[in-house]
């Protein structure tokens, strides 16, 4: 899907302004994950508890873009085979139009089997680097 048809992720419009056309899609960065991170932050706009936050940084095949993705209040699953673990890029759906305003807005999955990435999250923000 392209990055087009994502626009309630914050930051989107700024992203899309700089990258070109041919790489406005996540499957573009998802071979190249250089930095992957969890942890817990407090939301002290919307929940007032501690929601899980997972952090990406993508690097397209050249190597010359690079973006930060955020997934914030995810629950979900992500596996990965250390021997071989590769993922061939990523795909991001908007459940909006279904009813899923919430907590299950988004739903990430990995384009491969080595990498299993199948995670739900509330919100999303994107950033080029």
């Amino acid at each position: 899907m392209s990055m087009k048809k994502l626009t309630g992720i914050h930051g989107m419009y700024k992203v899309l302004k700089k990258l070109p056309d041919d790489l406005q899609y996540f499957y573009k960065f998802g071979g190249n994950i250089e930095s992957l991170n969890y942890e817990k932050k407090f939301d002290y706009e919307k929940s007032f508890d501690e929601i899980s936050v997972i952090g990406m940084v993508l690097a397209d095949n050249s190597g010359k873009y690079r973006i930060k993705l955020e997934l914030f209040n995810v629950t979900g699953e992500i596996a990965f085979d250390m021997l071989n673990g590769f993922c061939g890029g990523f795909t991001i759906e908007d459940n909006f139009d279904l009813g899923y305003e919430s907590i299950k807005r988004y739903r990430i999955t990995s384009a491969e089997q080595d990498i299993s990435f199948d995670v739900f999250c509330e919100d999303i923000s994107i950033e080029l680097l």
